[in-house]
């Protein structure tokens, strides 16, 4: 992939603005982006407590929507 060039009009002033987007770079980037679960603990004298957080998928957020809106 190559560098693809943005043009955008301010709707307030008209003035050209133009951009260049390496999207070889972005894909690159998207792909090292770690969105492993993330696990942390607290503890104190009389708990302990294990939380994990994570991205959510697609199907996660599907089902989530579809519980409640559908």
């Amino acid at each position: 992939m190559a560098k693809h060039d943005i043009t955008f009009v301010c709707p307030e002033c008209h003035s050209e603005n133009k951009y260049q987007i390496d999207f070889t770079n972005v894909i690159y980037k998207l792909d090292h982006f770690d969105i492993s679960d993330k696990k942390h603990e607290y503890e104190n004298m009389n708990w302990k407590f294990e939380f994990i957080v994570s991205y959510p998928t697609v199907q996660k957020v599907s089902k989530f929507y579809s519980s409640r809106y559908a």
